[in-house]
């Protein structure tokens, strides 16, 4: 003899209760895979934005530290910032090829510029001024102000007052 299962009423349960029990199951497993799908396109994109934008905002002032502490090899083993200071001034610096220290830097800028940005296919603008007086402008293509750009600035003390080093990277 089998025993029924009842209610609290007395009416008869069994397949009904288990046939409840299977449907709130597959709600659950509905809803999660939905969250799942909800934390894996929603929240888990913007993370991607934020390391873009994070890695082009630190492009501008990376490439702009780079070049100001290189080097050079065949102008007294000077740096690019003793140079633009030079260049500023009186151009007392004479390389060994015989090239000032404006023209020096500025071919060497332009090179170092077209093998990093231009390679990159990024756009740029590098501007040496003193005083609003452009001593060095360096452009690669057209310059939209409608993109998005990120713009590095670095003063440079110089004898007749500060000597400003821009370079604009647009996006």
């Amino acid at each position: 003899m089998m025993l029924e299962r009842t209610d609290f009423i007395g009416k008869k349960t069994g397949k009904r209760a288990q046939m409840e029990l299977l449907g709130l199951a597959i709600i659950i497993i509905l809803v999660s895979i939905g969250f799942l799908f909800v934390v894996r396109f929603v929240l888990l994109k913007p993370a991607d934005d934020v390391k873009k934008e994070y890695s082009f905002n630190q492009m501008a002032s990376n490439e702009l530290n780079a070049i100001l502490k290189t080097t050079t090899a065949d102008c007294k083993g000077t740096d690019m910032t003793e140079l633009l200071q030079d260049c500023s001034s009186f151009e007392k610096i004479v390389c060994e090829d015989g090239r000032g220290s404006c023209q020096y830097a500025a071919e060497t800028i332009d090179f170092i510029l077209n093998q990093t940005l231009s390679s990159w296919q990024k756009t740029y603008v590098f501007n040496v001024s003193v005083n609003e007086d452009t001593i060095i402008y360096i452009s690669d293509g057209e310059v939209r102000p409608d993109k998005e750009r990120q713009v590095k600035l670095f003063p440079i003390p110089i004898d007749v007052g500060t000597m400003i080093v821009k370079l604009m990277i647009y996006g």
